[in-house]
């Protein structure tokens, strides 16, 4: 008896009866799973970006706030340094900007500021303050008022500048020099700070000297007696003194007392007491 060989199919097992034979493979993981790593995914990244924007609202605040701080050194440019070196002007602007208002650019008051540096320096007469949107450094301008005369009496003199303040005391400022003297005899007390000059009457004082000077005439002496606004004029080669009136014409004034002055040379006849030249058109002498 022949026995029939039969071709083995896949799966089969001769020992066996048939049974499938044991591949391995992955199988699908459960859709739960799926949505839960998802959802981690989506968690993890929202706690990121709000991390990241946390961090980069306090990197706005802290630049903001460092912004709004003020250094008490200003960038400091002034007109003159005639009557302090600049660092006194830094200083006391330094210290004006160190009060307790002026730390920040919310609180800043720049009005106290130009007033604590007007009241120490009577000679500035402008304060331009400037706080700057971006940056910590404020920038402060001084102009200051050149000096124009030395007034008082025979003991203490002031100088007195073009605005005619009374700054200081000549003796407080020896760098200041040269100086027209008018000798003060109205009594009148003079305060450091305050206006004891109209700026006309020093534009008047300075107009007459120059005047004076153009035409060869050495002024030895100005005086303001106890007269409104009389300023009374000497010079080095003569006896006897000029009257001006100081709220009138110098030009006109000057021109009167120049001409009457060539006059008398010419007839060898001089006043003994004064020239008075304070009406227009007309030359009074004594």
């Amino acid at each position: 008896m022949r026995l029939s060989s039969r071709k083995r199919q896949p799966g089969y097992n001769s020992n066996s009866d048939r049974k499938p034979m044991l591949t391995y493979y992955h199988s699908p993981p459960p859709a739960s799973s799926v949505l839960e790593d998802r959802e981690k995914k989506k968690t993890k990244r929202r706690i990121l970006l709000k991390t990241t924007d946390i961090i980069t609202v306090l990197v706005i605040l802290t630049v903001v706030i460092y912004n709004l701080i003020l250094r008490p050194s200003p960038g400091l440019s002034l007109s003159s340094t005639v009557y302090h070196p600049k660092d006194s002007y830094e200083r006391a602007s330094a210290k004006a900007l160190n009060g307790l208002t002026n730390h920040t650019k919310l609180s800043f008051n720049s009005q106290s500021v130009v007033d604590t540096l007007k009241k120490q320096f009577p000679e500035i007469t402008l304060v331009s303050v400037d706080v700057p949107l971006i940056g910590q450094k404020p920038k402060i301008k001084l102009n200051i008022a050149e000096p124009r005369l030395f007034v008082g009496d025979n003991n203490t003199k002031y100088v007195v500048d073009a605005n005619g303040v009374a700054v200081g005391k000549s003796s407080d400022f020896p760098n200041i020099k040269d100086l027209p003297i008018v000798i003060d005899q109205t009594g009148f007390s003079i305060k450091t700070g305050e206006q004891i000059l109209p700026a006309d009457n020093i534009d008047f004082i300075k107009k007459l000297i120059a005047q004076a000077n153009q035409a060869h005439v050495q002024v030895r002496s100005l005086t303001f007696p106890p007269r409104a606004q009389e300023l009374d004029l000497k010079t080095i080669d003569k006896d006897y003194y000029v009257k001006f009136y100081m709220g009138s014409d110098v030009i006109l004034q000057s021109g009167q007392f120049l001409a009457a002055r060539h006059q008398f040379d010419q007839t060898g006849n001089q006043p003994k007491e004064y020239l008075d030249v304070r009406v227009p058109g007309r030359v009074y002498f004594k």
